[in-house]
C-alpha cells in the first residue's frame, strides 16, 4: 500500500459553525466546493496544509450524518489495492466509492470505529503536442 499523503478530514451537517474558525482565524482559503448527489465537498488550503470538509448536500432530507465526525484521509497510488487491503483488515464501508472527474473516494470505519478516508486521484490525460508549422512568408 503506497500512501502519496494524508490530511485530516472532517465530516458535518452545518459547515457553517466552523468555516470561521477555519477561514478567518486560521488564514485557510476554501479553493473547492465541489457538489455531488449525496455531499459535498470543500477543500480548505493554506500553504501546504490541506482540510477536506464533507458536508450533506441536502441537510432538510434524511441526514447522512447526525453528528460532526473526524477522519484521517489517505491519498494512494492503488485505490482498488488499498480499499482491499483495508476492507480484509477490518474497516467496513461508511460510504461507497464515488467517482469524480479526477479522482475516486470512499469512507471506510475503522475497527475502532473511526473514519477513514481513501482517495486516489486519476492521472490528468496529456494533450498531444502540436505540430510544428512553417511560417508563410
Amino acid at each position: 500500500m503506497k500512501i502519496t499523503n494524508l490530511n485530516p478530514l472532517i465530516v458535518t451537517d452545518s459547515p457553517e459553525d466552523m468555516l470561521p474558525l477555519y477561514v478567518k482565524t486560521m488564514g485557510f482559503k476554501i479553493t473547492h466546493n465541489l457538489e455531488f448527489p449525496k455531499v459535498n465537498l470543500l477543500v480548505l488550503e493554506k500553504g501546504k496544509q490541506r482540510i477536506d470538509i464533507i458536508v450533506d448536500a441536502d441537510p432538510k432530507k434524511k441526514k447522512l450524518f447526525t453528528k460532526e465526525l473526524y477522519a484521517v484521509r489517505l491519498n494512494v497510488s492503488d485505490y482498488d489495492k488499498t480499499c482491499k487491503e483495508l476492507l480484509a483488515g477490518g474497516c467496513k464501508i461508511y460510504i461507497d466509492t464515488v467517482e469524480l472527474k479526477s479522482a475516486k473516494f470512499c469512507l471506510l470505519k475503522q475497527p475502532n470505529g473511526l473514519l477513514l478516508g481513501v482517495m486516489q486521484h486519476k492521472a490528468a490525460k496529456k494533450k498531444p503536442a502540436k505540430k510544428a508549422t512553417a511560417k508563410k512568408k
